[in-house]
Parts: structure tokens; C-alpha cells; sequence
């Protein structure tokens, strides 16, 4: 929706991330010729980013950095999805005997960070005293792991939100 398609500019992609980090950083490198044989794309810090494969977005985060050159016509770019707000912010909040998923509902809905399917596990009770929203998240689903024997890992989806899944039991090989 009013965005440039640069796919054919683009020289490398680099997406990174893991499970002990909620925010995914993705890392374009960009051919943008200076002789006007192709519109320069819109490279304004703050701009949506979005990797999509298959039809479908995988990535969607703000453009933190540009870095071009004047001896060549790269563009390094530096994108972070909207875990950032998670590791960047920190919060007060007490929950009590509240299910799991409300209580993640309610962290992001203070921050205006959106959230779609949070996985449902056991009712928590903490305070938290300006601890890092990220880091709540995972202590609450942490707790409730306690009880239910499940693991769950909060991720952000291609199109921006909060998603808590329950981690799929390791596949096994019996001989």
C-alpha cells in the first residue's frame, strides 16, 4: 500500500535473530543507481521495512539506519521488528491470578503494541517493578510453563504483531 518494491535493487539480505532475543533485525544492502534509471526508493529513517516472501510479509520493522557511500551506490540499511519496543520500554504491573495471556494482552495494550493469538496456558500472579516489557513476557509464560509443562515463545509476526506459541515438542528418533 504505497510502498516501492525494491527486489531488484536489493544485493543482500540478512535476517537474525534467536529464541533469547524478541526483536529481529533485518539487513539490506541496496544497489541505488545515481543516473536516474530507477526511482530512488523512500530511505528516511523511521520508514517501514517490510521482507516479504512468498506473498507473504515475514518481516515488518522500521528503518533505524541508512549508510550510503559517495564512492559507490550502495545503501546499507537496518531494520528492527517491533520487539525493540518490548526490549526498550519497562513497566509496573501486578497481576493477579490472572490468566497468562490477558496478562501479555495487557503489557502490550499499555504500550500500544499490538497483539494477535497469545497462547493460552495457567493463571500467573507477579509484580513487576520497571523490569523490561520483554522480559515480562517471557516470566509470565515462564511461570506458566511451571504449571502446564509447556514452553512458549513470543514472537512478532510478518505483519508487526506480538504472537506467544507454544513451543512444539522436539521431534524424537527411536531406533
Amino acid at each position: 500500500g504505497g510502498g516501492q518494491d525494491v527486489t531488484e535493487l536489493t544485493q543482500s539480505i540478512r535476517w537474525t535473530g534467536n529464541i533469547r532475543q524478541i526483536a529481529r533485525e533485518l539487513r539490506v544492502q541496496l544497489a541505488v543507481p545515481r543516473d536516474g534509471s530507477v526511482p530512488v526508493p523512500a530511505l528516511e529513517e523511521g520508514a517501514a521495512l517490510v521482507f516479504q516472501t512468498e506473498g507473504a510479509a515475514r518481516f515488518t520493522g522500521q528503518l533505524l539506519q541508512c549508510t550510503t557511500s559517495t564512492e559507490n551506490s550502495i545503501a546499507d540499511l537496518s531494520a528492527l521488528d517491533g520487539g525493540r519496543f518490548l526490549a526498550g520500554n519497562q513497566g509496573w504491573f501486578h497481576f493477579k491470578d490472572l490468566p497468562v495471556e490477558a496478562a501479555a494482552a495487557r503489557v502490550c495494550g499499555e504500550f500500544g503494541i499490538p497483539s494477535g493469538a497469545l497462547a493460552s496456558g495457567a493463571n500467573v500472579t507477579r509484580k513487576f517493578s520497571g523490569v523490561d516489557l520483554d522480559k515480562i513476557i517471557a516470566t509470565l509464560y515462564s511461570i506458566a510453563g511451571e504449571t502446564t509443562g509447556k514452553q512458549y515463545l513470543p514472537r512478532f509476526t510478518g505483519d508487526g504483531t506480538l504472537e506467544v506459541v507454544e513451543k512444539p515438542e522436539a521431534a524424537r528418533l527411536e531406533i
